[in-house]
């Protein structure tokens, strides 16, 4: 094996492993910028809501810039209200009837 290293590198093949490792290095560059891109692209082509707005100030957001009516925005706020409210109570539910 040392033997084989010693012959690569007398006769000039260092030089040529490192240009290697540095293309492979660049093309590893490249496919990560890329794959970047395109996640960018597909998760920006979902709009405004990024998961860093929630769905309540969503609406309200549409609410302000007037895409949304006040009525809009209260029947919609009461009807989240109400699925939050039977969700909650459901898995208190299931909770109840697993502790007992």
């Amino acid at each position: 094996m040392l033997v084989a290293a010693t012959a690569a590198q007398s006769s000039g093949g260092t030089p040529r492993v490192l240009a290697w490792v540095l293309v492979l290095i660049v093309l590893v560059l490249a496919g990560a910028v890329a794959v970047l891109l395109i996640r960018r692209r597909v998760l920006g082509s979902q709009g405004a809501t990024d998961g860093t707005e929630g769905l309540m100030q969503s609406l309200r957001r549409l609410r302000d810039e007037g895409r949304m009516t006040h009525e809009e925005y209260e029947a919609a706020r009461r009807s989240m209200a109400k699925r939050v409210s039977a969700s909650m109570s459901e898995r208190a539910e299931r909770r109840a009837s697993k502790g007992s």
